[in-house]
């Protein structure tokens, strides 16, 4: 079990949730209810990324944002492969375990997203193919992410 006590709780102030898969521990928030947005980090960063988006979007909608293995509140085991279509396995895994009903998948940069995760009209995500994508909202400090629809 990792410790958390480092982490500044009124800038995270999230409750954490994990899904057991191969690799280990997959740290998820799950925040709010309505629609659901599961919000994908990319390399080097975590679900901390997204603290401000979540306190604004929980009130609307049901925010997910995760931490992929090795990265953020997730295990980091030495011995686990860490390509990115494990990392996709993950994600796949962890919407499935959510077993909701229509979901957008918000990421931040082209890495988060492999270039090619997919959603599926009936929910689920897959890894490779062509996909829709259109860039998210602009933030303050630059960019947005992919939304994939």
């Amino acid at each position: 079990m990792s410790n958390i006590d480092w982490i500044d709780r009124q800038e995270y102030p999230f409750a954490s949730h994990y899904l057991e898969v191969s690799a280990g521990r997959l740290h998820y928030v799950d925040e709010g209810s309505g629609s659901a947005v599961v919000m994908v980090h990319g390399n080097p960063t975590w679900s901390y990324l997204y603290r401000h988006l979540i306190k604004q979007l929980r009130l609307e909608y049901r925010c997910i944002p995760m931490d992929h293995i090795g990265f953020g509140l997730s295990d980091k085991p030495r011995d686990w492969s860490y390509l990115l279509s494990d990392h996709a396995a993950n994600l796949t895994a962890l919407v499935d375990g959510l077993g909701h009903e229509g979901h957008r998948v918000q990421g931040e940069g082209t890495e988060a997203l492999g270039g090619c995760l997919l959603q599926g009209a009936d929910g689920s995500v897959e890894f490779g193919g062509p996909f829709r994508a259109r860039r998210g909202p602009r933030r303050a400090g630059g960019g947005g992410g992919s939304v994939l629809e």
